[in-house]
């Protein structure tokens, strides 16, 4: 590891995942969902794009120079945590392209956009394009992971499971952004389809994170504490406990049970505050855990 990752690497990790988290629910309510729900489950295509653009934008700031982000992506080299990122970043935008166009499709009847749509929908299949890019989303919101585990720093070299960790919490995030942006053009049930979906990542997530917390408390750093020492004690063990865990897990997970109750029925669309409280989480997160990997090493 090169000098200390700051804010631009929590960044782009957080975006990242939830680029990839939007994707993959969105190829699947495409691929699975019924015909007349495709046209807005299928806008987290769209909702994917600004983000992979903050991402490239947040590694270039890291790495300090543009020309060294283009560096990356002279030569693949898949045993290079950077350069494999890189590359995931400009499939992955490409898949995000595509499907985007099949997505905007759905209303472009006249005009030169119109046909170009319409001609691309006919030429490539639609389902095994969400298919493959979501096989693409899933590599990278795991990668995000892969990127700390391939550092020497012993708190997150040590466990395999962050990147089970931002995988769910890319799917989690991903989700709660489609349910935020979504309310005005989303169908009731197809709101709750999603935030039940919501639910069962945050569950899987707070489930990864207990085995990672055991994991990492019976390994010892350098300064002789446990590796979950810094994460979970002091001015980070706040953010973490009251940020990442009550704030963007249990919180959620508890206003959508009581919403769904008194919601549902009466066809009322489900709480705002659940995927905002969800998004703050996931970013509150990341940053705990990169810069408590950080903390002694100087």
């Amino acid at each position: 590891m090169e000098g200390k990752w700051g804010l631009a690497i929590a960044i782009y990790l957080y975006v990242a995942a939830m680029a990839g988290g939007a994707y993959f629910v969105a190829s699947l309510c495409c691929i699975f969902g019924p015909e007349e729900h495709r046209k807005t489950t299928c806008y987290g295509y769209l909702y994917a794009i600004p983000l992979l653009i903050i991402g490239a934008i947040a590694l270039i700031v890291d790495l300090g120079q543009p020309v060294r982000f283009l560096h990356l992506m002279k030569l693949f080299k898949f045993n290079s945590p950077m350069s494999a990122g890189a590359w995931a970043l400009l499939v992955f935008g490409i898949f995000c392209v595509v499907s985007s166009i099949f997505a905007l499709s759905e209303d472009a009847k006249d005009g030169v956009f119109g046909t170009w749509a319409r001609w691309i929908s006919a030429l490539v299949p639609r389902k095994e394009v969400a298919a493959i890019g979501a096989m693409v989303a899933v590599f990278l919101m795991a990668y995000t992971g892969t990127l700390l585990n391939s550092t020497s720093v012993p708190m997150w070299e040590e466990t395999p499971l962050l990147s089970g960790l931002f995988l769910a919490s890319g799917i989690s995030t991903g989700v709660a952004l489609m349910l935020l942006v979504n309310r005005k053009i989303t169908q009731v049930p197809q709101l709750y389809a999603l935030e039940e979906f919501d639910n069962v990542a945050i569950i899987v997530e707070l489930t990864i994170l207990f085995f990672f917390l055991l994991m990492l408390h019976r390994e010892t750093g350098p300064d002789g504490h446990s590796l979950t020492h810094a994460l979970v004690t002091g001015s980070l063990g706040a953010w973490f406990w009251i940020g990442a865990v009550i704030v963007g897990m249990i919180l959620p997970l508890i206003i959508n049970f009581f919403s769904a109750l008194s919601h549902k029925e009466s066809g009322k669309a489900p709480s705002i505050l659940s995927p905002i409280l969800i998004l703050i989480g996931g970013f509150i997160l990341r940053v705990v855990i990169v810069y408590a990997g950080q903390v002694g090493l100087g």
